[in-house]
């Protein structure tokens, strides 16, 4: 009898020490710096390839369509931004942060209205002021630089312009 209850014990001992294991949260979770791909943001309920496909796809609809509506882009953009501010919310660490906010600020920059420079200028801010030690704040700064000492000189650009990058 006396070995059963040795086995016994061990048994019920490591399978204590087992349920301990499993209900402890791991560091990587319980810190998770990544947005999920499957975990939706914001009123159109965007996945993080949701946005970076929308920002895209605005990009794109606004150089190949010269009839483009710039107010309804804009209105496009504004949700989008809405569901990139809610992912900086809950993953504030995301390394795909800094050039999504990139992507978006030289999506507004080319909607030649008054409303699409004031958003692209807020923006080149967040992204300057929330990630400025990023290589995107660096290359926004660097577009800043050579937009207010471009061929003329005149230092009038309120934002930079640059391609949507694919990252």
């Amino acid at each position: 009898m006396h070995k059963h209850s040795l086995m016994l014990a061990a048994l019920l001992s490591s399978a204590t020490f087992s349920a301990a294991a499993v209900a402890l949260p791991a560091p990587a979770a319980a810190a998770q710096k990544v947005a999920p791909a499957d975990e939706y943001f914001g009123p159109l309920a965007m996945s993080i390839l949701g946005i970076r496909n929308a920002i895209k796809d605005t990009a794109a609809r606004l150089d190949l369509d010269s009839s483009a509506d710039p107010e309804a882009a804009l209105r496009h953009l504004a949700l989008i931004e809405t569901s990139v501010r809610d992912w900086e919310t809950k993953y504030p660490q995301d390394a795909w942060l800094p050039r999504t906010v990139l992507a978006l600020q030289h999506v507004y920059a080319r909607i030649h209205t008054e409303d699409g420079r004031q958003h692209a200028t807020v923006a080149a801010s967040w992204l300057m002021t929330k990630y400025a030690q990023t290589a995107e704040a660096q290359t926004m700064r660097a577009e800043f630089d050579e937009a207010m000492s471009g061929p003329t000189g005149s230092g009038s650009a309120s934002a930079p312009s640059g391609e949507v990058a694919d990252h």
